[in-house]
């Protein structure tokens, strides 16, 4: 019987694009021709984490990081991650740095040492390659050119490193999809001197400070889908300005001085509008935005005052009238959960006019 290994290059690649990443990992073990084919697979989406859902790379022989509990703190485990993941890169980066497509570093592997104790508990050589974590993994970042999607979620280890990180993220030219989650105000500064122009961009909790638009006005040619989750956002200077092709917009407790009357402004052509627990100035009065198809609104969202042909009510009530607002948008779709309106809303089902347009109801949490 002839060995899979034996067969030629190009059908084992079509063999390896079937598997799953577990399943990669497994047949790159098996032999050196095997595992040159395999692990470009495995690397092309790469997500550093501390959390226990992602055995993949827990486990990987590329991520070596033994199971002896007692002779590493969490922490130091994690950096050991990230400093086998940069080193087994780095060996190579011409072969194996232009296969990664994806990489999420997330917030368990950033917890950090807390303390000295941790890097010197272990050998020395160990704490050596804790050490080395931030500057080999900005090292992969300036070769990873192919890099499409990229995630970020507290990099707080990585301070010391934030500048020569950040000109490598900057470098970047092909990122479609950049997300930064809960970092200081260093990191969303950097998306305006990108140059990449990706298509969705996902902000949360990005800074104590307010943030502004004005970090994402050299992508008005090409962003598609913006979210922004628990941020305080200050208005855009240039009142002319808009994303002309964003066709999601997410909006998520966010505090915020720009007038509602200024989104449907920002974005005109949007088609799905998320508007869940807003505050400030944006909740005051309603708008105009014609564009809109699917709005999903939850707790403390502004009246949009257009038809809009789907309305999705998740979480408590978003508005303080009930479902008063409806009058105005005509729904076609309704999703909503009645037990969290007052009772005395639900006969606005049959009482209202915007009832005449409504062809499918769907009550959830009942």
């Amino acid at each position: 019987m002839p060995l899979l290994s034996n067969l030629p290059r190009d059908v084992l690649e079509l063999i390896v694009e079937q598997l799953t990443a577990q399943d990669a990992l497994q047949l790159s073990r098996t032999n050196k021709r095997l595992n040159n084919i395999a692990v470009c697979y495995v690397l092309r989406d790469v997500r550093l984490s501390g959390e226990r859902d992602s055995e993949v790379y827990r486990e990987s022989s590329l991520l070596k990081t033994p199971d002896s509990e007692g002779s590493r703190t969490p922490n130091l485990r994690r950096l050991e991650r990230v400093a086998s993941f940069a080193s087994f890169v780095l060996s190579n980066p011409a072969l194996y740095a232009h296969h990664i497509r994806s990489l999420a570093l997330m917030w368990g592997v950033f917890c950090g040492c807390s303390s000295n104790s941790e890097l010197t508990s272990g050998n020395l050589d160990r704490a050596c390659l804790c050490a080395s974590a931030p500057p080999l993994l900005v090292q992969v970042f300036g070769h990873a050119g192919e890099l499409r999607r990229l995630t970020i979620y507290k990099p707080g280890w990585l301070r010391s490193h934030t500048p020569e990180l950040l000109d490598a993220i900057a470098a970047l030219d092909k990122l479609d999809y950049l997300e930064i989650g809960h970092t200081r105000w260093e990191f969303p500064a950097v998306i305006s001197r990108m140059r990449s122009r990706p298509s969705e961009i996902v902000l949360d909790g990005c800074s104590d400070r307010g943030s502004t638009l004005e970090h994402l006005k050299p992508h008005a040619s090409t962003l598609r889908r913006l979210t922004l989750r628990c941020i305080n956002l200050d208005n855009i200077a240039d009142g002319s300005f808009s994303w002309p092709h964003v066709e999601t917009l997410i909006l998520r407790y966010v505090c915020t001085s720009i007038p509602f009357s200024d989104l449907p402004r920002l974005s005109p052509n949007a088609r799905r509008v998320t508007l869940w627990g807003l505050s400030g100035s944006v909740l005051e009065g309603s708008s105009y935005w014609p564009s809109v198809d699917t709005l999903t609104a939850a707790s403390f969202a502004p009246v949009v005052s257009s038809q809009i042909r789907r309305v999705d009510i998740m979480g408590d009530a978003p508005w303080r009238h009930g479902l008063q607002p409806l009058e105005c948008i005509g729904p076609v779709v309704l999703s909503y959960t009645p037990r969290l309106l007052p009772a005395t809303h639900i006969d606005d089902l049959v009482g209202g006019t915007w009832y005449a347009s409504l062809r499918f109801l769907r009550l959830h949490g009942i």
